[in-house]
């Protein structure tokens, strides 16, 4: 498989975040979805109100489908130790099972400018 846990990953970003990353936690096999890639980003530069500083900086924990992610990221930087996630993973499939969560389809970036628009309505 080409993606595994604890690799780093540049991808197409949003303007003037060019040194984010992301960074693969757990690649997982789920009905109806196929292959499914859980996500940190870091680097971030979201506006958000109730962040410290008024800048949100990384997305801790974020699944995407195999396209999205192949769609998103550009070049493989490094191999770190592989994360663990295991309870937040327990609890998106929780999530899941009460048809309350699901991969994004969107790329990594796409998700980003939703995440911002999120903030940027609430801050409102």
């Amino acid at each position: 498989m080409k993606y595994v846990a604890g690799q780093r990953w540049t991808y197409q970003s949003r303007p003037g975040e060019e040194d984010s990353r992301v960074t693969i936690l757990v690649v997982d096999d789920l009905p109806n979805y196929g292959v499914v890639v859980f996500v940190s980003v870091d680097g971030l530069r979201i506006r958000d109100a109730s962040a410290p500083n008024g800048i949100r900086t990384q997305i801790l924990f974020s699944a995407f489908t195999l396209d999205a992610i192949e769609r998103s990221v550009v070049q493989l930087e490094g191999q770190l130790a592989a994360p663990d996630c295991d309870e937040q993973l327990r609890r998106w499939r929780e999530a899941h099972d009460e048809e309350l969560a699901a991969p994004s389809t969107k790329t990594v970036g796409d998700a980003v400018r939703t995440v911002q628009a999120i903030c940027d309505r609430r801050n409102i």
